[in-house]
């Protein structure tokens, strides 16, 4: 059951609403308020590969983030970006994070593995 917090005047918060699957999903970004409507490009998930992978739009400079829901069964083995740059995995009980920052307003392409 999905709960929200007390809102204090002159704040907000926003709610990502991602269908849970039995394999990891992209439920949010550090982008945009529209929730991944505005940066993603493309996604989809691989099954045989165990593999999520999309094309975020970036701002250059600007510090990025994917989380992903992890589902019962999958561990985070590696991420892969296009550009030469590195990301940086992190945890946190059904949520995967990656973080990276595009040195270019260009897209960069993700790829992480399970």
């Amino acid at each position: 059951m999905f709960v929200p917090r007390a809102v204090v005047p002159y704040d907000c918060d926003i709610y990502s609403v991602v269908e849970k699957q039995d394999h990891p999903v992209l439920i949010s970004t550090s982008r945009h308020i529209r929730q991944m409507a505005f940066d993603i490009k493309d996604m989809a998930y691989d099954g045989g590969q165990r593999m999520l992978r999309g094309v975020s739009r970036a701002v250059a400079n600007d510090p990025y983030q994917l989380r992903i829901y992890l589902p019962a069964g999958f561990t985070a083995k590696r991420v892969e970006l296009s550009g030469g740059l590195t990301g940086k995995l992190a945890t946190d009980g059904l949520l995967l994070t990656v973080d990276y920052i595009a040195t270019a307003g260009s897209d960069v392409e993700w790829k992480v593995f399970f």
